[in-house]
């Protein structure tokens, strides 16, 4: 009875969605306990069986049965072929690329071969069996792996011979393409007029949309021209076939970005190396989509982009690439600074995390390292490595939170928060003042001043929102500061910040419906009415219908304003589920600003709650906001106008404030 118990559990795991007719007189099924994963430009075979049972012993027609193959996505269910009575129909988009293949010679067998498969072959089939009222039915899913790019050498365009054509593409983890892989390709809409090699020693390129320099051998006709078979020492570029990759691709980003040599070093830093061209087109098939250009191990410049954006890629989808010159040829020089693209495989996902925290913890659990954290959060870098903490506790340092998740085999980032218990007196002389977190690798993240410190909290703070400049009422000026967290500033506020030493060239709304800016460094275009001399300059009384920008004021932080990443950073919408994870919020610019006059300092860019993106500079340095204290925006213009799109990948910036805050500082 158990062997059976176990088998009827079994079934619906190994034919999949089954699902047979009430009576039991016909059941089909596809015999398949995974997805079909063939290549691009090849073929598969999908097996399906029917069998059948008269209830009542009389013998039917095999051939009587109307046997249907279907194609299915969330929108509609796309007919592929329809057979009975031994003639089979193929529908105009499969003909030539679909037969069924023993049928009419074995009536009962409907498995079907699709050749010259495409990308856009991807997803779920059924297959569908029926029988005057009796029907059944069973589905697989298909996964066709790969991806056809085009690949140019870093010194100009066609300095390929065939054989370092070959070589190119193996560098970049991927192989020399088929013709009838660049025919898929082609199929699925890729258009480029660049000739390269094909596997063959042929030389061809395809085109969709035909113009004078890209006629090649059909004229007007869209098609994959061809050379035909090339003298192995003439040159081209190359077609490559990149067909899988066991790891992950992610971005490392940094406000000063990184040299090629630079973005290397902080690709290993983080477990990883530089990625290649094919494990990037990997990626963005598969939906990466960054907005920032970033080094490649070949020292070229791509970014991927999956949602077309006018500033991204000129509203263009795919992998683009940054050139040195207008031709499209030659790499950026070493020296240019972009991001980082990084890589890595699943085997150093799990050994380079794990087994570096056993190695801490040997090493160095008795040093001096525990004499200098006060506070490691939502942060994976110590000394410049890599470090994942599970469920562990050194002498004084123990975890006080972390993601329920946190277990061995998980092959994404968590963040912790890992808290130094040592008594405040002893804190030795390297570390922060009471109330700061301290990241060792130079991030600090603040929290409100310690009960009885004599510390100046308020702060006054210029908002522009998302819509550009000068573009509040007085009205949606008071409306704005109290979206993110403060209020709108009175003249003597803004006057008390100027004599501190803020500095705006930026005409907003106060209190008292009036219009002023702050200017201690006097310039042409911001002299007001004070010409030369240093001080706030004033419009007047305006009317509430004018719009400017506005000065909001916060007074303090109730809470915890910490920073948090991930390995390729997120997007606005996860940043927001990111923090939820950490019971926490996004912070708002309000947060921030007060963080930042409480002394928080990082030059990383994170995600507000605004969808802004900011980061907090209170020591300066030349690479950090050009050596400006302060918080510093990240504008989408040069302008200095509108906030990044919200698929760009930045950081984030967290609040956690009430109840639990507060019981955790007593």
């Amino acid at each position: 009875m158990t062997t059976l118990l176990l088998l009827c559990v079994s079934l619906p795991v190994i034919f999949g969605t089954t699902v047979k007719d009430e009576d039991g007189s016909l059941h089909v099924s596809i015999p398949v306990m995974f997805p079909f994963r063939p290549l691009l430009g090849g073929k598969v075979e999908v097996p399906c069986y029917f069998t059948m049972k008269d209830p009542k012993a009389t013998i039917i027609n095999p051939l009587s049965h109307r046997i249907k193959w279907s194609y299915v996505t969330k929108e509609k269910v796309s007919q592929i072929l329809v057979a009975s009575e031994g003639k089979v129909h193929v529908e105009t988009e499969y003909l030539d690329r679909v037969t069924l293949v023993n049928y009419p010679q074995v009536p009962t067998d409907a498995s079907i071969e699709i050749t010259e498969l495409r990308s856009k072959d991807s997803g779920t089939y059924l297959c569908e069996v029926v029988h005057g009222i009796e029907g059944s039915k069973d589905s697989v899913n298909i996964q066709v792996q790969g991806i056809v790019f085009h690949y140019r050498a870093i010194s100009t365009r066609y300095t390929l011979t065939f054989e370092k054509a070959k070589k190119a593409c193996i560098q970049n983890n991927a192989t020399i393409a088929t013709p009838a892989q660049l025919q898929a390709a082609y199929d699925d809409g890729y258009h480029q007029c660049d000739a390269g090699w094909l596997s063959d020693q042929t030389v061809r390129y395809p085109i969709h949309e035909p113009r004078e320099p890209c006629f090649g051998d059909k004229e007007n006709f869209p098609g994959v021209r061809t050379y035909g078979v090339r003298d192995v020492n003439e040159t081209y570029d190359v077609y490559c076939f990149a067909e899988k990759m066991s790891g992950r691709v992610f971005y490392s980003m940094s406000v000063d970005k990184f040299s090629f040599q630079e973005a290397q070093d902080q690709c290993v830093k983080l477990g990883a190396r530089l990625a290649t061209t094919g494990e990037l087109y990997l990626s963005w098939k598969n939906g990466m989509d960054v907005c920032n250009a970033g080094w490649l191990a070949d020292r070229s410049v791509r970014y991927p982009i999956n949602i077309p954006r006018p500033q991204c890629g000129g509203g263009l989808v795919g992998v683009r690439t940054v050139w040195l010159f207008p031709n499209q040829t030659g790499y950026p020089h070493p020296d240019s600074r972009y991001d980082a693209i990084c890589f890595q495989g699943r085997w150093l996902i799990e050994n380079f995390r794990y087994s570096r925290v056993v190695s801490l913890k040997i090493k160095e659990s008795n040093t001096s390292i525990l004499n200098t954290i006060k506070y490691i959060v939502g942060y994976y870098i110590i000394f410049e490595r890599l470090v994942v903490f599970t469920n562990v506790k050194f002498d004084s340092v123990s975890l006080i939170s972390g993601d329920e998740d946190a277990v061995p085999g998980r092959t994404t980032p968590f963040p912790v928060v890992i808290q130094y218990v040592t008594p405040p007196e002893q804190y030795p002389a390297t570390t922060p003042p009471p109330g700061t977190k301290e990241i060792k690798s130079g991030g600090v993240v603040t929290l409100s001043p310690l009960p009885g410190e004599d510390v100046e909290m308020s702060v006054v703070f210029h908002y522009r929102p998302i819509t550009g400049r000068y573009t509040l009422t007085f009205s949606e000026a008071q409306q704005a500061c109290r979206s993110v967290g403060a209020v709108i500033a009175s003249p003597q506020q803004l006057h008390a910040a100027f004599e501190r030493g803020l500095h705006q060239c930026d005409a907003g709304w106060l209190r008292d419906q009036t219009v002023r800016y702050p200017i201690v460094s006097p310039r042409e275009n911001c002299a007001g009415n004070l010409l030369n001399l240093p001080g706030v300059r004033s419009y007047g009384l305006r009317p509430a219908s004018e719009r400017y920008d506005v000065f909001c004021y916060v007074d303090g932080l109730k809470g915890e304003v910490f920073f948090t990443t991930d390995y390729d950073s997120f997007a606005y919408d996860d940043a927001v589920q990111h923090c939820q994870k950490l019971n926490s919020t996004l912070a708002n610019p309000g947060q921030l600003y007060a963080a930042w006059k409480l002394g928080l300092d990082k030059c990383t860019p994170g995600w507000l709650m605004d969808r802004s993106v900011r980061y907090p500079i209170t020591t300066p340095k030349s690479y950090c906001g050009g050596g400006q204290a302060g918080v510093h925006t990240i504008y989408q213009f040069p302008n200095q106008t509108g906030f990044p799109d919200e698929h760009s990948r930045y950081d984030a910036y967290c609040f956690r404030g009430g109840n639990d805050f507060n019981n955790r500082q007593r």
